[in-house]
């Protein structure tokens, strides 16, 4: 990895505000953009075409090994089963190990053709590059966050996916906190952003001036 590449990490659980702070940064620096969870969400996506047993460790290391990374933008990775798979296979280490690669390769190439690089997920700024210039803690109320993502899924007012999406959150927070590899935590030298009762211009705004800072050091 090389220190000469600008890069920004934002992590923080889901439904946090990661992906759209990264790609309005990515939008205005003309940075490469990497959101990490979706190469597990990836694999997930290949575990369930390849009819893979979740609990079965040794296929699942198999096909993270040989993942294609061609395919991360395909819209089906974001649906709830794949991401709670996703959550799942995150917790086993030989798959974050074979994984890791494939994320600080993307920083290595990308960042030699962009102005910089900015990557979202759960332990960018703690594992994947902790030598970056700028590291974010996006966190927000886990119901405000349930909140945010029923809206963002749907456009009616059913209670019961609500609380169906508020115990998913909950359940991929306590396995992205607790598991033994790389949990969910702020790095030492991370900036924190609550931003439950922030609006996303504010977050933004708040982003934006310490990069702008750090850009002219």
């Amino acid at each position: 990895m090389s220190d000469n590449i600008f890069v920004v990490t934002i992590d923080g659980p889901a439904g946090s505000g990661k992906g759209t702070l990264a790609n309005i940064i990515k939008n205005k620096y003309h940075f490469a953009y990497l959101d990490t969870g979706k190469i597990y969400r990836a694999c997930g996506y290949h575990l369930l075409q390849q009819n893979v047993d979740i609990n079965h460790h040794d296929a699942i290391v198999n096909v993270s090994s040989h993942l294609p990374m061609d395919d991360l933008q395909n819209p089906v990775l974001m649906q709830d089963n794949i991401a709670q798979i996703a959550s799942i296979i995150a917790t086993i280490p030989e798959v974050r190990e074979s994984l890791l690669q494939c994320q600080r390769n993307f920083i290595t190439e990308q960042g030699e053709t962009h102005h910089g690089v900015v990557l979202d997920g759960r332990d960018c700024g703690t594992i994947i590059y902790p030598h970056a210039a700028v590291k974010f803690f996006l966190d927000a109320d886990v119901e405000k966050r349930a909140i945010r993502r029923f809206q963002q899924l749907h456009d009616n007012d059913d209670n019961d996916i609500q609380e169906k999406i508020l115990n998913d959150l909950k359940e991929r927070d306590y396995r992205d906190r607790h598991r033994a590899q790389a949990p969910l935590k702020p790095a030492d030298d991370a900036i924190i952003i609550d931003s439950t009762d922030l609006s996303i211009d504010i977050v933004v705004q708040k982003a934006c001036d310490i990069i702008d800072a750090a850009r002219k050091l």
